[in-house]
C-alpha cells in the first residue's frame, strides 16, 4: 500500500504538468483545425504498472484471507474434537473450580473474605 501512495504522489508531481501541457496542446490544435500527434505511452505504462501493483496487492491479501479462514475452520474443528473427548482442560479428572478461574487469580487478587 505504501509503494501505490508513492507511486500515486509520483504521478502528482511529475505526470501531472506535461499531462497538463498535452491537454492545452490538444485544446489549441481543436481551436486551429491543425492534426496534432502526441504519444502518451509513459502514461499508461505508469497506470498500468499501477494497476499491476494493485491487482497484486489484492491478491495477495485475498489469498491471505482464504488461508486464515481455512485455518480458522480447522482451529474450530480441533477444539471441538478436543472438548468431545474431554481433553481441552489441564487435568479432566480435576473437578476443582481452577477451570472458571485464570491461573493465579488468587494470588493476584487475594478473596478478602
Amino acid at each position: 500500500m505504501i509503494l501505490l501512495a508513492l507511486m500515486l504522489v509520483f504521478a502528482m508531481i511529475y505526470l501531472e504538468e506535461p499531462a497538463q501541457h498535452l491537454a492545452d496542446l490538444r485544446d489549441n490544435s481543436e481551436e486551429s483545425k491543425t492534426k496534432l500527434v502526441y504519444t502518451t505511452e509513459r502514461y499508461a505504462l505508469f497506470w498500468i504498472s499501477f494497476l499491476m501493483v494493485l491487482l497484486l496487492l489484492v491478491s495477495t491479501s485475498s489469498i491471505d484471507a482464504i488461508f486464515s479462514w481455512r485455518y480458522q475452520k480447522q482451529l474450530r474443528e480441533s477444539v471441538a474434537a478436543l472438548k468431545t473427548f474431554g481433553l481441552n482442560s489441564k487435568n479432566s479428572a480435576d473437578t476443582n473450580n481452577e477451570e472458571h478461574n485464570p491461573p493465579f487469580m488468587g494470588k493476584q487478587f487475594p478473596n478478602e473474605n
